[in-house]
């Protein structure tokens, strides 16, 4: 099942863990509790497994522990394929600045193939196939603070499940009350 995880996914993932703990040996850490924390983030510009990827994220951060309820889709522009996610994810913050989380959930997932779909038009939901589970939920957060109530970054998200591969990866704005 593992095989199929496209390795530009791993990749970035095991980059920034290897920055970290590169960086993290040279950094001085100060033992000051970290306020709780809450954001939204919204994606509207990324690529996915099938082109167009986008998401928004509804996150709380209590200490470096984050539980995030997100809805995300990776869709062509033209027709053909889709698919929906709506996820439940627990993660954790590797950063003491900006945020860095890895995470990991459940989903719930529909699924279309070859449908006769415009992004900017109506859908025809009576040609294609279509499938509908759950799924194991991934996600890498890698945003930086720019206010105390704004940020901007990356977010890859993944999904493994009975069907297909999933994945994307966004721009993210991010709002809220930041640590």
């Amino acid at each position: 099942m593992f095989k199929k995880i496209p390795s530009l996914f791993l990749i970035i993932c095991i980059y920034i863990v290897l920055q970290n703990n590169i960086y993290a040996d040279k950094q001085k850490k100060i033992d000051v509790p970290k306020k709780d924390s809450y954001w939204i983030n919204l994606g509207l510009l990324g690529i996915g497994t099938y082109g167009l990827a986008m998401n928004s994220i509804i996150s709380y951060q209590f200490g470096q522990n984050i539980i995030s309820i997100r809805g995300a889709i990776t869709t062509e522009i033209f027709g053909g394929n889709s698919v929906e996610e709506v996820s439940i994810l627990y993660g954790y913050n590797f950063s003491d600045v900006g945020l860095f989380s890895l995470g990991i959930g459940i989903s719930y997932y529909a699924m279309w193939k070859n449908r006769d779909f415009s992004f900017f038009g109506k859908p025809d939901y009576t040609q294609g196939s279509f499938s509908n589970g759950i799924g194991i939920a991934l996600e890498c957060q890698m945003i930086g603070k720019v206010f105390n109530f704004f940020g901007i970054g990356l977010y890859c998200f993944a999904n493994i499940n009975a069907d297909q591969f999933y994945m994307g990866c966004t721009l993210n704005l991010q709002f809220g009350k930041l640590n």
